[in-house]
């Protein structure tokens, strides 16, 4: 864990939510997690097998030892998961510079790029106007 990483606690339904800041490395986006109790607890162990699906806005990686896999590397400093590809190219299909969201369940991890503040305002003022308009209706 390191100053680019915020914990989430655990919810009541069993998921874990972590933000980290990304990095970059040959042109591409960053992802990576070290030695995270979360990772663990999800199931993502040193060596075990996962595939990455990459979705409109969000990227899976799922437990499994079907079809094209990737590893869970082991280090020094512990388990670790670290993606970078062309398919996080920078101006390409997802945007992490305002940071990484990663959301943990047995044996699926979701990583999605975190709001700007401008759509976090965006997304308030939506909720408060259709907040308006169920009292106002009702």
């Amino acid at each position: 864990m390191n100053s680019y990483t915020k914990i989430i606690p655990a919810s009541h339904n069993g998921t874990a939510i972590k933000t980290t800041q990304v990095t970059m490395h040959r042109g591409n986006q960053r992802l990576w997690l070290q030695n995270a109790s979360e990772t663990l607890e999800a199931g993502f162990i040193p060596h075990a097998q996962y595939r990455t699906d990459y979705l409109a806005d969000s990227i899976v990686l799922t437990l499994t030892t079907e079809g094209k896999t990737r590893r869970v590397s082991k280090c020094g400093r512990g388990a670790t998961l670290d993606i970078n590809n062309k398919q996080l190219k920078v101006g390409g299909k997802y945007d992490f510079s305002n940071g990484i969201r990663w959301d943990f369940k047995a044996g699926v991890i979701t990583i999605t790029p975190m709001p700007s503040h401008h759509q976090l305002s965006e997304n308030r003022a939506a909720l408060e106007d259709g907040l308006y308009n169920s009292i106002a209706g009702a």
